[in-house]
């Protein structure tokens, strides 16, 4: 009889899902000049250019992904309708347009980031774990499904050496270090601890229903997040540091 798996293995299937945006795009331009950003102070990087340059890093991660972790199951590729002229159909790679992912279609378009992670536990079929890589990720060597999950399911992360603001009333920030004050304010109120450092800026673990659960306890904040259109001042980062902290809390 065959041998059961080790106990240490991870035996659930896990899926890659990536966001990708070209600004060179006339369609994507078209958008982008129909939506006007707000008056008010933004986040210093709200309208930079580098958020949304396509440098064909996606092309390399992608052969990172293929070479180094072929176990994962699929990888969905989550853009506002585009899709990358040398990418060829692939049955283990789906495109997801932001319409499809939305819960509410209209607050679309949008440019911010915060607003369309806040959303990707919502991919139709996508598995229970999963994996979030930014396009400028990569692997570099070969790895194994146990680095980002534990096989009891547990999801890891990597706390980074940078420190959340304690400015009373914060400077000009950018969008991320104002997300993760808002991340630490609503760890805070909801476990009464607190959170210090920044997440690594590396492929992201999660478990698809506890990013459910924080929608279904904080419908209103998700709701507003995803009807920013642009990096905001209130802005929670959902994918890349409060999941990870608010599931850890949760067990």
């Amino acid at each position: 009889p065959q041998a059961p798996p080790p106990l240490l293995t991870v035996t659930e299937p896990v899926d890659i899902v990536y966001t990708w945006v070209d600004d060179k795009d006339p369609a994507w331009q078209q958008r982008r000049a129909s939506v006007t950003p707000p008056s008010d102070a933004l986040p210093t990087d709200s309208l930079h250019s580098g958020r949304t340059q396509d440098n064909e890093e996606l092309r390399y991660s992608l052969r990172s992904v293929a070479s180094n972790a072929g176990w994962f199951r699929r990888i969905w590729l989550v853009t506002d309708g585009q899709v990358p002229g040398w990418l060829v159909d692939h049955p283990r790679l789906t495109v997801v347009p932001h319409r499809e992912i939305f819960t509410d279609p209209q607050v679309l378009p949008t440019f911010n980031s915060h607003a369309i992670e806040s959303q990707l536990h919502h991919i139709d079929g996508l598995a229970e774990h999963f994996i979030y890589f930014n396009d400028d990720v990569f692997l570099g060597r070969p790895v194994r499904p146990e680095l980002f999950f534990s096989s009891t399911g547990v999801a890891k992360f990597t706390i980074a050496p940078i420190a959340i603001d304690r400015q009373e009333e914060p400077g000009r920030l950018n969008g991320a270090m104002l997300a993760a004050r808002n991340n630490r304010s609503l760890i805070a109120a909801d476990f009464h601890r607190t959170i210090t450092n920044r997440i690594q800026h590396i492929p992201h673990p999660h478990r698809r229903s506890c990013l459910a659960e924080l929608e279904q306890c904080h419908p209103e904040l998700v709701a507003a997040v995803s009807a920013s259109r642009f990096r905001s001042a209130q802005d929670v980062s959902i994918a890349s540091e409060l999941g990870h902290y608010w599931a850890y809390a949760q067990g």
